[in-house]
């Protein structure tokens, strides 16, 4: 072995193999893979790493700021993410912090 780290992943959405198009990965599917590989089917949104059990795919950005921010620390679908962050700048009063916290999470999913 190389020395890479193995991933297990929850698939999330169908998609094909990248390498074999023949393989279809179908939701709810946990299967390992090379860390790099399995870090950018997350960051596209395709898989979720085993253990984030308590990631979320939506929150309400008409809560209050303090509960937004909470919430934006857990969520992985980095669409999701974008379409906040323009739905809160386009705002009439864009909280500063919210626009901070999903900015930083983008950052963090990107890395």
């Amino acid at each position: 072995m190389d020395g890479n780290k193995n991933i297990k992943v929850k698939i999330l959405k169908v998609f094909r193999d990248i390498n074999n198009y023949s393989i279809i990965y179908e939701p709810e599917q946990e299967i390992e893979f090379e860390a790099q590989r399995a870090e950018k089917m997350v960051l596209l949104g395709l898989a979720k790493k085993t253990g984030e059990e308590d990631a979320i795919d939506e929150f309400d950005l008409k809560l209050h700021w303090q509960k937004v921010v909470e919430q934006v620390k857990n969520v992985s679908d980095v669409e999701l993410l974008n379409n906040s962050l323009e739905i809160e700048q386009a705002g009439k009063t864009p909280r500063n912090s919210v626009i901070k916290a999903i900015e930083k999470r983008l950052a963090e999913l990107h890395d």
